[in-house]
């Protein structure tokens, strides 16, 4: 599966839960039983259908998963947005009892493997049973670490395991019910994308590839891009570029009219195309401090009350128009 089909599910989703964010994922009037359902119906649907016929690569699970928090979020309450974050993901999903995308993907997987081998596919069986040394499917290789999971859970007690064992666990998959019976009870918080300190970064050489060190505090990081994120989460950093930049949204170099400051301070922030930011920097001068605390505060609220209706950030009024007034990207 691609990243794209990963960003098309999520935007579906985001689609069906914007409109009712608040009025429904946010209502203390509704149970979470009820919003639960919602979720289950609206957005999940959207965001695994047919993926249990597929690998996906963490940056696509990431994107997905990233939906699924939003709204698990705004049903405990503690949206990102918010100007206090007080729970992680992990604990929002223990707070409202609701398992991790990775194991809802590990489940359906299951299930649908149940169902091949219960078709009696010739094909599947001789896969399962290969040699240690021959080479494996993706798919199949992520099914072998599902079993192994569930084998860990405990749900299975005494059954070896996948590869070696295929003939003890072909006797439990044919039992339709046995096997949904156990899949029923599959049920964990943690996920491939919690946030922990892995034992790997204790050995010695584990900073390798880590080349990017903060100038304040002892951790590096594997791109600009992480470390810029790192320095204005944890240190207050901020553009620079914002110093000089008004409420107009033109950019002062190539005059492109982006209509909001916002997409102004983007279209400077691209490091792509630096000629623009370089002539801002060289011959316009900073705005007072004060005006410059308007302007981001002002931001600030655009951003929060596109967050609140669901919404990644605010929308476009109009598309960007250049000196000579001709159209450039695109508006809906």
């Amino acid at each position: 599966m691609s990243f794209r089909s990963a960003a098309h599910r999520s935007q579906s989703a985001m689609t069906a839960y914007a409109p009712i964010s608040r009025k429904v994922f946010g209502s203390p009037l509704m149970d979470d039983k009820y919003k639960i359902a919602f979720l289950r119906s609206l957005v999940l649907s959207r965001l695994t259908f047919n993926l249990h016929v597929c690998t996906l690569p963490i940056k696509a699970i990431r994107r997905l998963s990233g939906v699924y928090m939003r709204v698990l979020r705004r049903i405990a309450g503690d949206p990102r947005f918010s100007k206090v974050v007080a729970l992680s993901d992990r604990e929002v999903r223990e707070k409202l009892e609701q398992p991790s995308l990775d194991c809802i993907l590990m489940v359906a997987r299951l299930r649908y493997f149940g169902r091949l081998i219960r078709n009696q596919s010739a094909h599947l069986l001789a896969l399962l049973q290969a040699g240690a040394g021959e080479p494996e499917l993706p798919w199949l290789a992520t099914i072998r670490a599902d079993v192994e999971r569930v084998r860990s859970l405990g749900l299975v007690p005494g059954a070896p395991s996948l590869r070696p064992g295929a003939q003890a666990w072909l006797g439990l998959l044919r039992d339709a019910a046995k096997w949904a019976q156990i899949l029923d009870k599959v049920c964990f918080h943690e996920s491939c994308l919690d946030r922990a300190a892995s034992p790997e970064h204790s050995k010695p050489g584990a900073g390798r590839g880590l080349g990017h060190q903060c100038p304040v505090c002892p951790p590096r990081f594997p791109s600009e891009r992480a470390l810029a994120s790192h320095c204005r989460a944890k240190h207050g950093h901020r553009l620079a570029v914002k110093q000089h930049i008004d409420g107009s949204g033109a950019c002062p170099a190539c005059g492109t009219n982006f209509h909001t400051r916002l997409r102004c301070i983007a279209h400077l922030s691209d490091k792509r195309r630096p000629t623009c930011t370089a002539w801002v920097f060289a011959n316009v001068p900073p705005l007072p401090p004060s005006v410059v605390a308007q302007l981001n505060e002002q931001d600030r609220a655009a951003k929060r009350e596109a967050w609140a209706q669901g919404r990644t950030h605010p929308v476009a009024r109009g598309a960007a128009t250049t000196r000579d007034g001709k159209r450039i990207g695109h508006c809906r």
